[in-house]
């Protein structure tokens, strides 16, 4: 009390008003209290009005607040009528009623006559001087404070007073009175009765259902993670890792068997096509004059440059480091569901592995180019002709060759022939998964691979089993409170039975959907604003099969292409059969109103805070072309209505343009010609639950284009034709 008065005083200098934003908090602890808040607002006053109108504002402030999650306890004085009581009138004005208990209290206050009062109320009947309380109704209750005797605790006093309570009842209030203390309707016992049986149901009913909606939206999560690690799991001791070693094998040649699909390809690439055009550029020159004396020399050395040449651009080296790159780029493969990173040990040892499987050139290849060369660049080669001027000085000779062309070829072609690579790396990826993966035995003899993310799989299976746990109680507690089966076993049935059993509302979906496993389709080719665009999600478990259940809920978002703030669209989404959803969304008219021909748009969807695969999904709705703005006055205030849709002829070569809005409040819908008219509808928001039409607009003159809209007698002109 010392506490309450000095926050009083200091809020209104004055012991007097009351706090609309301090509360005092006692928090008891106790194995036998419910976790609860019992929340104790200041009573109903009509005087002064500052105050009355204080405490109004805080039973609207709670009950809006609260209103889902609370019980409400409406106190009334025996002496008084319950349609006199300003807080029962405060309870039926914001529709409360089904959540009140009504409370009547100084039942020690009344004469003899007063009782029939009384009897009305806890009947709980409409009576003149009774509003009832569907469901839970009214209970009496007297709580005259008793003397604390000496030495006697709080805790003893309340106890006292409670047994003081429910003999007053029996023996003073009447026989009448007794029976109603049997059958609940009077002492503050039966009040706690009441209340503990809202409070169960609630919990039963709403909190437990929801909370177990959460926990298994919680566990999909976990689910999820724990198959972004890979799959299957590897602890480092499986008694039977076949299933292991059988998966690190099929995931190690899909991502390296394209390695040996691409070996000749990159020798094509990286060999044999640099070494086509060298040689070309050795022996282009078709002929050569030079000293006669010097023919021989100088076909010698061509010989030699041609022989290096070969020597340089097929080297060995070169073509292991390029396999070792492309091997090494595979290994940093990821993909689900493997997720091959987490065994580094064999990826270094299938690296290692695959580097004897490099491609390679058969040793007498280059004693083959050299016999090519020594008789394709040789005097006696037929491909060469020699003629001699001898009668110069100095006398020279004319070198040229009849085929360089053919000469390249077949050095390529011998070239080529001698590359060998292997087709098949199969057998030693079967090794290497073998020995890594080797079935558990003892300890000292495990050679088995362990995962990187061990630690984070222990950490999430302890996380889904205290999940599993927790929902395994709350359905023990519903089957305890009556509520559900009474044959089911909380312990070993499996979750998902157990669930759908105990709790029908919690849709078995949320435990079972995989996100990456989600389709979505678009269902119309051609996007136009102002008009639905239909799409359609179908949710799939982690097998890719879908899903027989519904109730999951999306999150779904349009924006313009590459703008970070959501646009304006109206978007539904509702459940249908066999886990497909159907959606659609209404991109506003004024958002495509400035002459585009088409505008680019992201439709977005998010489920368990996690984006469909492709998600977002680019859209192009069609823009409206031409574009109409019309200015309309409503009540001396200016509008800005966009996308009215004209017909070209009307607008003949003059092109309109709209204006930004500024005070558009409203959307319109339909714009047609019949028999000379335009018949359009225009729904203004905001004045109240429906919206409101504006009648028709009827055409003056097509020339001047001026329309009146007849119903309300407002001027609607063209902008610059008024």
């Amino acid at each position: 009390r010392d506490t309450m008065d000095a926050v009083i005083r200091e809020q209104n200098g004055t012991v007097s008003g009351v706090s609309l934003d301090r509360e005092i908090r006692v928090t008891l602890f106790s194995p036998s209290l419910p976790p609860m808040n019992l929340l104790d607002l200041p009573g109903i006053v009509n005087n002064p009005a500052h105050v009355a109108e204080h405490t109004r504002e805080l039973i609207r402030r709670y009950t809006n607040d609260r209103r889902k999650s609370s019980m409400f306890l409406v106190i009334i004085e025996a002496t008084s009528s319950a349609r006199k009581s300003t807080a029962m009138s405060v309870v039926t004005e914001r529709g409360l009623t089904d959540r009140c208990i009504g409370v009547i209290t100084k039942c020690d206050k009344l004469d003899e006559d007063e009782w029939r009062k009384v009897d009305q109320q806890l009947s709980n009947e409409e009576s003149e001087g009774t509003i009832p309380l569907v469901p839970h109704g009214y209970v009496a209750t007297m709580n005259k404070a008793l003397k604390v005797k000496e030495g006697e605790t709080y805790h003893a006093r309340l106890l006292r007073q409670a047994r003081h309570e429910v003999d007053w009842f029996r023996d003073e209030a009447g026989a009448d009175y007794s029976q109603m203390v049997d059958t609940g309707l009077a002492t503050t016992e039966a009040l706690t009765a009441k209340l503990n049986h809202m409070y169960v149901s609630y919990v039963v009913e709403s909190w437990i259902p929801k909370t177990v909606q959460r926990l298994l939206l919680e566990m999909n999560r976990c689910m999820h993670e724990m198959r972004e690690l890979g799959l299957p799991a590897s602890p480092g001791n499986l008694a039977d890792a076949s299933e292991l070693r059988a998966a690190a094998k099929v995931v190690a040649c899909d991502i390296f068997q394209p390695c040996c699909d691409a070996a000749m390809d990159d020798f094509l690439t990286n060999t044999l096509q640099p070494l086509e055009a060298s040689l070309l550029r050795v022996l282009a020159p078709t002929t050569v004059t030079i000293p006669v004396q010097s023919a021989c020399t100088h076909l010698s050395s061509l010989r030699s440059q041609v022989k290096d040449l070969v020597r340089e651009q097929c080297s060995l080296d070169s073509l292991r480091l390029r396999w070792r790159s492309s091997v090494v780029a595979a290994s940093k493969d990821n993909s689900m569901p493997f997720c091959l990173q987490r065994f580094p040990k064999y990826i270094e040892a299938l690296v290692a592995a695959l580097e004897r499987q490099a491609p390679y050139l058969r040793e007498d290849l280059f004693d083959e180019i050299d016999s090519l060369v020594d008789s394709s660049i040789a005097i006696r080669s037929p491909h060469l002709n020699i003629r001699v001027q001898l009668s110069a000085r100095p006398a020279t000779a004319v070198v040229s060759f009849d085929d360089i062309d053919g000469i390249v070829g077949r050095l390529v072609a011998v070239v080529a022939d001698a590359f060998v690579s292997a087709e098949h790396i199969e057998p030693a990826i079967g090794a290497v998964a073998r020995t890594t993966f080797e079935d558990g035995g003892e300890p000292s003899k495990l050679v088995q691979e362990q995962e990187a993310c061990h630690t984070d799989r222990l950490r999430i299976r302890d996380r889904c089993s205290q999940i599993e746990g927790a929902v395994r109680h709350l359905c023990y507690i519903t089957r305890e409170t009556g509520t559900g089966s009474e044959v089911i076993d909380t312990d070993s049935t499996p979750l998902l039975e157990l669930a759908r059993t105990m709790l029908p509302t919690v849709s078995d979906a949320l435990l079972q959907v995989s996100v990456p496993q989600c389709r979505l389709e678009l269902l119309d080719q051609i996007h136009t604003p102002g008009k639905p665009s239909k799409f359609r999600i179908i949710s799939c478990d982690a097998a890719g099969q879908q899903l027989a259940s519904s109730g999951l809920e999306f999150d779904v978002q349009v924006r313009r292409a590459g703008s970070p703030c959501n646009s304006d669209a109206r978007i539904s989404v509702t459940s249908g059969p066999h886990g497909v959803y159907n959606g659609e969304f209404v991109v506003p008219l004024f958002e495509c109103s400035d002459r585009q021909v088409l505008y680019e748009y992201e439709l977005a969807v998010i489920l368990l805070g996690r984006p469909l695969p492709g998600s977002p999904h680019l859209v192009a709705v069609q823009g409206l072309c031409p574009a109409m703005c019309v200015r309309a006055t409503f009540d001396d205030s200016d509008y800005n209505i966009f996308g009215l849709e004209i017909p070209q002829e009307w607008l003949g070569n003059t092109p309109l343009k709209s204006r930004p809005t500024e005070h558009c409040s409203g959307t319109f819908s339909m714009l047609t010609a019949i028999s000379g008219k335009i018949t359009v509808t225009v729904y203004f928001h905001g004045h109240g639950d429906n919206d409101q039409r504006f009648g028709i607009l009827d055409t003056c003159s097509s020339a001047s284009r001026c329309y009146t809209l007849l119903e309300k007698g407002i001027c609607v002109k063209e902008g610059s034709h008024g």
